[in-house]
């Protein structure tokens, strides 16, 4: 049910660690800025045995006779590779990386316990905190304080330049590249968190106590005797538009005039695939959907779903079923349907992100339903007073789309006109990106040309 995209998506994304860089369309002052100041991470030995034997090892393995020709074949210059060899300047890792190649499992693995990877840059870092240090000790804050307000100074004008030239897709990642990493991070590490939390099983409902009427018997209705994820998102469906009426028995599901499409070639097939019942869809003022009289869904609704009869404003709750499954696929297809009914997805032009935000007038269900978003590992933002739940931000939009996504053509529409206002390309690659050896480092050791 959920809509496919051509895009990797959230959950493919998190396994991808090493990505080529593409070719550039454009060749701006930020492409140049974030390619000119790459460095590779450098790899260095914890002691100096194991150097020289790694490298000695690696010359033997291969069959090569001299040191000359290892580092041709290696691709690096002869005295560039003497310098790795004996120590004077940490090994890049991509060398390291060609180099364990040639080795047995067994020998890798303990080479790259008894090795430590730094960024690239750690040699300039080590010198600049050193130079600050001195400068510390030497001047005093008042003049400290003006160097280094001029240097934000000099620095934002820099960034000002840069963004000028920027189309604007990608001045969009320029300004929240980090913040973006750092989201998908979160989300990583929120579903790993939760992930002992789901162990699906499966919930049967006994249908023994439902009485059905004689014209339920004649039409032959049928009630789900097991909650599956088409039936959890039926519920989702009754919570946002569905009524259960106290008087002759009385169910409706009912939507704007805009749901047309949604509810003739996804909510009725679903009412029959599920109950057998074949309404015709009915259109009134600005409101469509379908009415049925049923004693058996009505008693199947309220006393084995938990479903409550009549006025549902601050009283409706998420049903237990859905709780106790403990199910991923029964989670999302709920909720699933509760957004396409009651539900929103735009994209703030202010704030320059995507929004999916739900209203109900009910704090028990919008507590419950912010409750389930964060064991599937989302960060809500819960307004009692407004009675509204929001999940801001593309990482969250995207993994909510790849996950969950929507059968409603209306939202699936508005979705796709969000992922236009968005670079989803380089975005994926964010996503990868933040989302790779995340835990003690989330960065998973990100550098600025890996997203351009």
């Amino acid at each position: 049910m959920k809509p496919s995209s051509k895009s990797k998506t959230f959950a493919e994304c998190r396994q991808i660690s090493d990505l080529a860089t593409p070719a550039l369309t454009s060749k701006s002052v930020y492409n140049q800025s974030t390619t000119n100041f790459h460095m590779d991470n450098r790899i260095e030995f914890k002691d100096d045995n194991t150097r020289i034997h790694f490298f000695k090892e690696v010359k033997q393995v291969s069959g090569l006779r001299t040191w000359k020709e290892l580092a041709i074949k290696l691709g690096r210059p002869r005295k560039s590779f003497q310098k790795y060899q004996l120590g004077l300047v940490l090994t890049p890792q991509k060398l390291f990386q060609k180099m364990l190649a040639y080795l047995p499992d067994a020998r890798k693995e303990f080479y790259l316990i008894n090795t430590i990877k730094k960024n690239g840059n750690w040699g300039c870092i080590k010198g600049g905190q050193k130079s600050i240090k001195i400068i510390y000790s030497k001047y005093p804050k008042e003049i400290t304080k003006k160097w280094r307000q001029k240097g934000g100074r000099n620095g934002a004008c820099k960034i000002n330049e840069i963004k000028r030239n920027l189309p604007e897709k990608e001045r969009y990642l320029f300004l929240r590249k980090t913040k973006l990493m750092k989201s998908v991070a979160q989300l990583v590490e929120n579903e790993k968190r939760h992930i002992e939390y789901f162990k699906p099983r499966e919930i049967a409902f006994d249908l023994s106590q439902i009485n059905v009427s004689k014209n339920d018997i004649k039409r032959n209705i049928i009630l789900p005797n097991k909650l599956t994820p088409e039936l959890a998102e039926e519920i989702g469906i009754h919570l946002g538009d569905g009524t259960l009426s106290k008087k002759k028995y009385y169910f409706s599901v009912r939507g704007g005039l805009l749901e047309e499409d949604y509810y003739t070639n996804f909510v009725l097939p679903l009412y029959k695939k599920l109950y057998n019942i074949n309404p015709p869809l009915l259109k009134r003022s600005q409101a469509c959907g379908f009415e049925i009289s049923s004693k058996g869904i009505r008693e199947f609704k309220n006393k084995v779903l938990g479903i409550i009869i009549g006025t549902k404003t601050y009283k409706v709750e998420v049903p237990n079923c859905i709780i106790e499954s403990k199910d991923k696929e029964i989670y999302c297809a709920f909720l699933r349907g509760l957004i396409d009914t009651d539900g929103c997805y735009y994209y703030s032009e202010t704030k320059q992100y995507p929004v999916i935000s739900l209203t109900l007038k009910s704090i028990h269900l919008l507590k419950k339903v912010n409750e389930i978003l964060n064991l599937l590992g989302y960060n809500p933002c819960l307004f009692e007073k407004s009675f509204q739940i929001h999940i801001n931000g593309f990482p969250q939009f995207k993994k909510w789309t790849d996950e969950i996504g929507s059968s409603s053509p209306k939202n699936q529409k508005r979705i796709a006109n969000i992922k236009n206002k968005l670079p989803w390309s380089r975005l994926d690659k964010i996503l990868a990106c933040g989302a790779s050896d995340s835990g003690s480092n989330p960065g998973g050791g990100i550098n600025s040309n890996t997203l351009c």
